[in-house]
């Protein structure tokens, strides 16, 4: 390589000087290119090429039109390095009748019920220590879509322990998330159940935070218009005899609400405590503002089975 080009980090595997000797083309560990062309000192955020991809990188990458670092792309993602990025992850945990020996079913801590229009909610624990001053979980945050779609919306709610609060917003479609995000004492997670529920009758929900966990583990991302998901891997384990069969999907909702598949992979059986994990990557857009989502769905191999499965995303502009 020419001397005056300085390329460096932990994951590097090659840097060459390309034939135009103006270019340095690096490759990481990940099997991914950044081309980064020569010149003037940069002042600004810089803008390369990555897998074919306009990427832009802050100008603190680069010295006198030299990239000086260089790092696996999901974590320069997860640091907040690539601009117009975000990095997330869909946790789902299954049990018992959640996870049935007949077809499939979205790895879940319960069956959410999925409104046919945009609904008004309230949020309820079992707990009165899940307070605003409680010690428990005491405030929640909602990211959901309403029937519009579009980027998607999100509310952060103060509990109240058994009283519900009701949501200030009344368009909830779509539950992407339901977190807990401030919590009193030393704990982990909720100290009761906390349900998001309908606000007429409290009986219908629609997520559910179990006791110590701290968000809603169902293994479901939606995607907003004008983004693309990536799912960079998956980790799958089953800690129960029998079996689970995963299957990583794809869907679209029509007008009514029905699912139409767009893509799906079976992964692989897990049994006995087995763990799978895979790199995939998997890449999922959304250019016409459709219902689109990106999950796991588990059938069982006989009763009473138990699973956990994680998948690993990061989501750019369309």
């Amino acid at each position: 390589m020419t001397a005056g080009y300085k390329v460096e980090g932990g994951g590097l595997l090659d840097a060459v000087l390309t034939a135009d000797g103006e270019s340095v083309q690096v490759t990481t560990k990940a099997g991914t290119s950044v081309v980064v062309n020569g010149g003037a000192a940069q002042t600004a955020d810089v803008k390369v090429t990555l897998d074919g991809e306009a990427i832009t990188f802050p100008a603190a990458f680069i010295e006198d039109g030299v990239f000086l670092k260089t790092a696996d792309y999901n974590s320069m993602v997860a640091k907040g390095e690539v601009t117009n990025h975000t990095v997330g992850h869909v946790l789902g945990h299954g049990e018992g009748s959640t996870i049935p020996t007949t077809g499939y079913a979205i790895l879940s801590n319960i069956t959410a019920t999925q409104p046919a229009a945009n609904t008004a909610m309230k949020v309820v624990s079992t707990s009165a220590n899940d307070t605003g001053a409680g010690t428990g979980a005491q405030q929640v945050t909602i990211k959901y879509f309403p029937s519009t779609w579009g980027a998607g919306k999100e509310e952060t709610i103060t509990l109240n322990g058994t009283t519900p609060v009701a949501l200030t917003n009344t368009d909830v479609f779509r539950v992407n998330s339901l977190i807990i995000n401030r919590l009193g004492g030393s704990g982990s997670g909720a100290d009761g159940t906390i349900t998001l529920v309908d606000n007429a009758t409290g009986l219908i929900k629609y997520a559910q935070i179990d006791p110590g966990t701290a968000l809603f583990e169902r293994a479901v991302h939606y995607v907003a218009q004008n983004r693309i998901c990536v799912v960079t891997d998956a980790l799958l384990s089953c800690t129960t005899v029998g079996g689970v069969v995963f299957r990583i999907f794809i869907t679209q909702e029509d007008a009514s609400g029905n699912l139409v598949p767009r893509a799906e992979y079976t992964v692989s059986e897990a049994s006995s405590s087995d763990s799978i994990i895979m790199s995939l990557p998997l890449k999922v857009g959304n250019p016409n503002n459709k219902r689109i989502a990106v999950g796991i769905a588990v059938q069982a191999q006989t009763s009473n089975q138990h699973a956990t499965g994680t998948l690993r995303f990061y989501e750019e502009d369309d």
